[in-house]
């Protein structure tokens, strides 16, 4: 079993550290822990206000009352375009308080939902 600590160690790390990135969570991640599918998911957060994309495409934002909230912040990281160049780019992510916030107000909608439709 020490042997097995061993080994399992390092990748447990690992995935906590693509997954949970101390704290917050890319858009996919925080999508399954709210229990919904990503695309739908996507698409609630831009109706509730949270995301956007800047002239209505590419990469999604956080609105930013979201990030003064603590909701959510941005992930920077440098990448190579077509020409070798090297760019900054963004990935919104959301953040634990978050995730806890969302779940609430998720719930809320659904349950306004699933009364207004009856």
């Amino acid at each position: 079993s020490q042997n097995a600590v061993k080994v399992l160690a390092p990748k447990a790390h690992a995935y906590d550290r693509l997954t949970c990135m101390n704290g917050l969570h890319n858009l996919t991640e925080a999508a399954k822990l709210c229990g919904m599918p990503r695309n739908h998911f996507l698409s609630t957060l831009e109706a509730i206000g949270w995301i956007f994309r800047p002239g209505g495409s590419g990469r999604w934002q956080g609105k930013a009352d979201k990030i003064k909230s603590g909701f959510l912040s941005h992930k920077y990281h440098e990448t190579r375009d077509s020409d070798g160049h090297l760019k900054e780019r963004s990935q919104v992510v959301v953040t634990d308080r978050g995730v806890t916030k969302l779940r609430v107000v998720l719930t809320h909608l659904e349950n306004a939902m699933l009364g207004s439709a009856a």
